[in-house]
């Protein structure tokens, strides 16, 4: 299962989602794992992550179609990209 827990956050229970677990990659018991908060209109879920390299708000008025390549392998997971403001 990948869900690996809850955790009590902003006075709500927020479950814990292992991403290497949901997508069948190698797991790496990292000590310095990272939980990333997402959050869409009032849902939260935590992502456990093995590292982060910055985190940044995202509006759903950014979200740009994704590319063929992208849809054709898995339009279950992904259903937008956000082009990159760093310059």
């Amino acid at each position: 299962m990948f869900v690996r827990g809850v955790i009590k956050y902003q006075e709500s229970i927020l479950p814990i989602i292992d991403l290497n677990i949901k997508f069948k990659l190698q797991s790496n018991e990292n000590i310095n794992s990272k939980i990333i908060v997402v959050r869409n209109n009032s849902k939260s879920i935590g992502l456990l992550v093995d590292d982060v390299q910055e985190v940044i708000d995202i509006y759903e008025n950014e979200l740009e179609s994704t590319p063929e390549i992208i849809n054709s392998y898995s339009n279950k997971y992904i259903n937008g990209i956000i082009k990159s403001r760093i310059e």
